[in-house]
Parts: structure tokens; C-alpha cells; sequence
């Protein structure tokens, strides 16, 4: 199972950090082409890479599920990002830092 060694706390820390990371992905900004201000989702990632980052978050979920009795061990997903994910997640960690997103984002939820 993917999570053996993470504690139930560090599956929750890692779901809630891949939570904010999903919504900034998918968040709206605005993007002037041509004149014409668009607006547009991040390009970060690419769809298929924003799937994984679900598949990681659904994993954790089912992980969280089997803890608390809901499901068996069968049933959770055994899934992780690929290390070339984890360094867009990464660059997109800088990006939240730099300007000051995530209080932003806070303050909206």
C-alpha cells in the first residue's frame, strides 16, 4: 500500500497541500491577448498531470477511508505523482509564495 509508512496525520497534510495545489491550478486569471483581457486556468501542469495530482489526492482519500473503517485494504488506490510532477508542484509552491496567493486564497474560503 502507498502510504504504509506516512502516518494518518502526514496523509492529511499531504491531502490538504495537494487540495490548495488543485485550486490554484484551476483558478481563473485573467490574460490579456491581443488587447482583450481572457480569462484562462493555469498552465502549470498539463491536463494529464493535473489527473494525476486527482488520482494522488483520491489514493489519499481511499488511504483516510480505510482508517476510519469505511472501505478494506483492497479497496484503496495505490497511487503517487511522478517526481517530474512533484517539481511542477514544487515550482507552483514558489509561485503561491511570491505573491502571497495562498492568503489570498484563504481569505476567499
Amino acid at each position: 500500500m502507498l502510504n504504509t509508512y506516512m502516518t494518518e496525520h502526514e496523509v492529511q497534510n499531504r491531502l490538504n497541500f495537494l487540495d490548495v495545489i488543485n485550486s490554484f491550478l484551476f483558478e481563473d486569471i485573467p490574460v490579456e491577448i491581443k488587447g482583450v483581457t481572457l480569462y484562462r486556468k493555469r498552465n502549470i501542469l498539463t491536463d494529464g498531470e493535473k489527473i494525476c495530482i486527482s488520482q494522488e489526492r483520491a489514493s489519499l482519500r481511499d488511504f483516510i477511508s480505510h482508517k476510519n473503517g469505511e472501505i478494506n485494504e483492497k479497496q484503496v488506490r495505490n497511487y503517487k505523482v511522478s517526481q517530474k510532477i512533484e517539481d511542477k508542484i514544487n515550482a507552483c509552491v514558489i509561485i503561491i509564495k511570491q505573491t502571497n496567493w495562498h492568503k489570498t486564497y484563504k481569505r476567499n474560503y
